[in-house]
Formats: structure tokens, C-alpha cells, sequence
């Protein structure tokens, strides 16, 4: 099966926990795992994503959760845009 490429788009102010631009993050069979170790997750971002990729993992090409491309951290002032797509 597919996983799922998280990666930073774009930081409106700063992240508090240093997330940068360009970061990548992988989910697959339940799990959460990144190639670079400098990379950093945010609880806070996570939080609003997580609820998504399962879902975004598991659904048909003509699902609306399929046409998912973004998503935002609930970061009102600093916040973190993610984009999310399917990789083999």
C-alpha cells in the first residue's frame, strides 16, 4: 500500500518547535517515521493532521478525502501549512 508524504509548505511567523520549510514527514500502516533525524514534529500540528491520514491513506482515487492537499497546523499566528499526498 501507499504511504503518505506530510511536508512543510509553508510557515506564516515562526514555529515554535523549529520546524522549516521543506521538512518531510512519511505515515504508513499506523505509523509516523521521517528519513532525517533533524527533522522536528510539532504535538500541535500533529494533532490537526492526524485525524486525516489514516483516512487520506485509505481512500479511493474518486473519494473527497483523495483531493485532500493541505492542511493547517491550529496555529493562529504561526502557522504551519502541510502538504499531503500518496507515494509508492
Amino acid at each position: 500500500m501507499d504511504k503518505v508524504m506530510v511536508t512543510v509548505k509553508s510557515i506564516r511567523g515562526e514555529c515554535a518547535v523549529g520546524c522549516k520549510v521543506g521538512d518531510v514527514f512519511y505515515y504508513q500502516d499506523g505509523s509516523i517515521f521521517v528519513d532525517d533525524p533533524s527533522v522536528r514534529l510539532c504535538a500541535y500540528g500533529l494533532s490537526a493532521i492526524i485525524p486525516y491520514l489514516s483516512g487520506f491513506w485509505r481512500s479511493a482515487d474518486n473519494d473527497w478525502l483523495s483531493h485532500l492537499k493541505e492542511l493547517q497546523c491550529p496555529d493562529a499566528v504561526n502557522a504551519l501549512c502541510y502538504q499531503i499526498e500518496k507515494i509508492d
